[in-house]
């Protein structure tokens, strides 16, 4: 596996789409982590046709060496799971996966209240569903400006 030949010990993911209940395949996603050398810790969704849902993988390889990972907490619809990830060598981080709302209210929202709990041993992943420079990081054919409230 490629990940693991690399050694790749962190890894993000968003829009897993997988509800809070459906326990069948949130035990299988586990077991799948454990069985390619990671631990899964998961932020489902609250709504069964809510698209969403964040994860974290940590190398067991990281764990066999020292590492701590410890889950803190995640957001009540899944938009994003944060982990404490303490290692004998570099220290703590805070490690999340975030899937930002695409409604630039709601997301400016999402990020202020994010914002009390960042911080410089912050390691932040995700789908930010932002761009910093719309007129660099956007080409698509409609005369309407780009809604990206909520990057600045």
């Amino acid at each position: 596996m490629r990940m693991r030949e690399d050694k790749i010990d962190v890894v993000a993911f968003q829009e897993l789409n997988v509800h809070r209940n459906n326990q069948p395949v949130l035990e299988s996603h586990k077991q799948t982590a454990i069985a390619l050398g990671y631990r899964l810790f998961i932020a489902p969704t609250a709504e069964v046709a809510q698209i969403g849902g964040t994860a974290v993988l940590i190398s067991l390889r990281l764990i066999a060496e020292g590492s701590v990972a410890t889950f803190l907490n995640s957001h009540p619809k899944g938009n994003y799971v944060r982990i404490k990830l303490t290692n004998p060598h570099f220290g703590t981080l805070y490690v999340w996966s975030i899937y930002a709302p695409a409604d630039g209210t709601q997301r400016r929202d999402f990020f202020l209240k994010m914002a009390a709990h960042v911080n410089p041993e912050s390691l932040l992943m995700g789908d930010f569903n932002c761009v910093e420079d719309v007129a660099l990081d956007t080409r698509r054919s409609a005369n309407s400006p780009y809604a990206n409230t909520g990057a600045d």
